[in-house]
């Protein structure tokens, strides 16, 4: 069976649909986890309604969808889970289309999409079955679905919805949560899987109808995806990119994180490059030691361990940092994130095998500046 995880916001309406396609078109009785995001009380009518067929996961305050999401997934009771939005409708005999096409795909399985409006994304059929929930009628949506069903995987499966193993997910790291509303998110999650040697395949077996943006409805979407390109280009540097079939193509992995590491392509001066240099060190290392102890706090308030040791970006970072600043240097920066606390009522220091002198260390720019001193960092 399949553990469905359905992150909820203000869209009661498309909710109730999402839940009665669900329900209806399973052919067995799946988990169905509905997590509510704060305004429990605009949907307590759907939720009502179903009460019988899903669990609900009641978020008093609203945490994000990405934070949500993990949280569904945590929760889950099966082996294999299916991450769908509220504005998505489920076609008939889902759950076992899904399975049977999985077991041909394994890694990550996207199934294909039914919009009204033609998008980005060209493997998108397009058929205009209701542009409003008011306007969309179930039983007609199910019975053309049928007819497009055919046994046919692509390598280009890097859109929601998101049908996987729980223990995949949990062991590239979930959705990475400092993505505000949710946006450019999934970007970041399927180079993860891609980077992690997951397979992401699309299947024509099942197509999902999907209103386009209703789960997104009144929330601060510019701001939020400006946010979230920020956030990728921080995190990953420039070589995410988003190419017409919806595949995250990067270039010259390794050196993926070029804002971290880049190459300078204009002549600067000795004081610009050091500046750089510094700020450069000082933004990756204190992402490393975020990312570290947030984990840490999830599984101090929820019990839940998300095993963010065993994940992908912990790995590529560490792996750029021993190639950039060596094996030496590295030992250092790895202390600093994984063995000091961030709370700090005492006072940490590094001492010279030579002379035996103590250097304290209080903050990331001082470990920079000890490490400089003490001729540790490769030139700038």
């Amino acid at each position: 069976m399949i553990s469905v995880i359905i992150p909820t916001y203000k869209s009661p309406d498309a909710l109730d649909l999402c839940l009665e396609s669900a329900i209806k078109g399973q052919n067995k009785d799946n988990q169905i986890i509905v997590v509510v995001d704060g305004h429990y009380d605009l949907n307590k009518e759907v939720l009502e309604k179903h009460k019988d067929s899903i669990d609900v996961l009641n978020l008093e305050q609203n945490v994000g969808l990405c934070r949500g999401t993990n949280l569904g997934v945590y929760n889950a009771k099966h082996e294999h889970i299916l991450i769908v939005n509220d504005d998505n409708v489920f076609p008939y005999g889902w759950d076992l289309n899904l399975m049977m096409a999985f077991e041909a795909s394994g890694g990550v399985l996207a199934p294909n999409q039914i919009e009204p409006y033609p998008s980005m994304f060209s493997q998108f059929h397009i058929k205009d079955l209701g542009k409003t929930i008011e306007d969309f009628n179930l039983r007609e949506f199910w019975e053309y679905e049928i007819d497009l069903s055919e046994q046919k995987l692509e390598n280009n499966g890097s859109t929601l919805p998101i049908f996987m193993s729980k223990v995949d997910y949990l062991r590239i790291g979930g959705w990475d949560e400092n993505y505000e509303l949710g946006m450019v998110a999934d970007w970041d999650f399927f180079l993860k899987c891609q980077l992690s040697g997951l397979k992401m395949q699309r299947t024509y077996l099942s197509h999902f109808y999907h209103f386009a943006s209703v789960s997104t409805k009144g929330l601060p979407r510019q701001r939020a995806e400006q946010s979230g390109h920020e956030h990728a280009k921080y995190k990953w540097g420039d070589y995410i990119k988003h190419n017409p079939q919806n595949n995250l193509k990067y270039i010259w992995f390794p050196k993926i994180l070029s804002l971290y590491f880049p190459k300078l392509k204009i002549v600067e001066s000795p004081k610009s490059k050091l500046k750089k240099h510094k700020k450069t060190f000082v933004e990756i290392v204190n992402r490393l030691k975020d990312q570290h102890y947030r984990s840490k706090d999830l599984h101090k308030e929820f019990g839940i361990d998300t095993t963010w040791y065993e994940d992908n970006y912990f790995q590529i970072i560490e792996q750029l940092i021993i190639e950039n600043y060596g094996e030496l240097t590295s030992e250092a920066i790895f202390w600093w994130v994984y063995d000091v606390p961030t709370s700090r009522e005492e006072n940490y220091s590094i001492e010279e095998e030579t002379s035996g002198k103590r250097h304290i260390i209080r903050t990331t720019t001082q470990l920079y500046n000890t490490l400089k001193k003490l001729k540790l960092l490769k030139k700038e």
